[in-house]
């Protein structure tokens, strides 16, 4: 099975860390875009978005996963 999502030497890189001045989040909702602005909130969003990477599987694992499910169907 092909790789699902690029490959290491290629890996995505989030738009913070691309953009280090980055001080604007936009979150799409059923009613539309929210555009997030006020240091608090940036601060509360990296907060976040930190606790969301630390508990999220790896790409490997997560490949397995999805494999594993597939197999399962």
């Amino acid at each position: 099975m092909p790789p699902l999502v690029g490959t290491p030497a290629h890996e995505p890189e989030p738009a913070a860390v691309l953009l280090p001045g980055l001080d604007t989040v936009q979150l799409d909702a059923e009613h539309g875009s929210v555009f997030l602005h006020a240091d608090f909130q940036l601060e509360n969003y990296r907060t976040f978005m930190s606790h969301f990477e630390a508990v999220a599987l790896k790409e490997a694992a997560s490949r397995d996963l999805i494999r594993e499910i597939i197999n399962a169907l």
